[in-house]
């Protein structure tokens, strides 16, 4: 039997919202990006995944969680603006801690809760202004020796954004290595609020330079790893030990 063959298929507005078309789209999406989320949790925690602490930062609709789920028992927590997406989740995974959080800090962990924690594409979205306090939020939910694991996109995908947003257009691979981090807002994100539940300032498309990375939440961690196109070929995870 296929690992989705217990879940409800969420509707086409969720869907859409992270990238996919069809419900075969975003299993395809799913596995390709949980595959990569596993095994690099089963390096930073020993088995079973289930006896740990794990939050899924932004999970949305559970593009990770819903397969992590059936392969690891994991994760343990997950939170997300979007209350739709935490509402469908929960009936998907009624043993998963889920929250509706804001959209900027703090949540509501205790200090030093966490064993782990990932958050895929949600530092590719966030501007600057939210970068740094969240990277904070994360570090203080995190125990001492934690890990968490951040996905990013780099210089490598400006190819792709040019095409998808014209906005892009006016910056090159230079532009992203002087500045260190690029956001363009969405263009229609202030007409159109209904199309980004939760969100509550800006919110867009974000790139990274890995010096920037290294420098800037090396401030923070006490170690900071970057594996270039780890997710699905594309984007690149950002492991940060606390």
């Amino acid at each position: 039997m296929s690992w989705y063959a217990d879940y409800s298929k969420p509707d086409a507005f969720q869907m859409k919202n992270v990238g996919s078309s069809s419900w075969e789209e975003f299993v395809f999406h799913s596995e390709q990006i949980t595959q990569e989320v596993q095994e690099t949790l089963l390096e930073f925690l020993p088995t079973p995944l289930s006896d740990h602490r794990i939050l899924d930062f932004g999970c949305g609709i559970g593009r990770v969680a819903l397969k992590l789920w059936k392969d690891v028992g994991a994760p343990s927590h997950g939170c997300d603006i979007n209350p739709d997406a935490i509402k469908y989740l929960g009936q998907q995974l009624p043993d998963v801690d889920l929250m509706v959080s804001t959209y900027e800090p703090p949540l509501t962990y205790e200090a030093g809760f966490f064993d782990l924690i990932f958050s895929i594409s949600i530092w590719t979205h966030l501007p600057p202004e939210l970068q740094m306090p969240w990277l904070e939020e994360i570090h203080r939910i995190l125990k001492p020796g934690g890990t968490a694991l951040i996905s990013i996109s780099s210089a490598s995908s400006m190819p792709i954004r040019k095409r998808r947003l014209e906005l892009w257009e006016k910056y090159d691979e230079e532009d992203l290595e002087r500045e260190g981090i690029l956001f363009v807002e969405y263009r229609y994100l202030q007409k159109t609020p209904e199309a980004y539940p939760g969100v509550t300032s800006s919110y867009g498309s974000t790139m990274h330079n890995f010096d920037f990375v290294k420098r800037e939440w090396g401030k923070l961690f006490s170690s900071v790893e970057i594996r270039p196109k780890a997710i699905a070929k594309s984007q690149d995870l950002v492991i940060l030990r606390k």
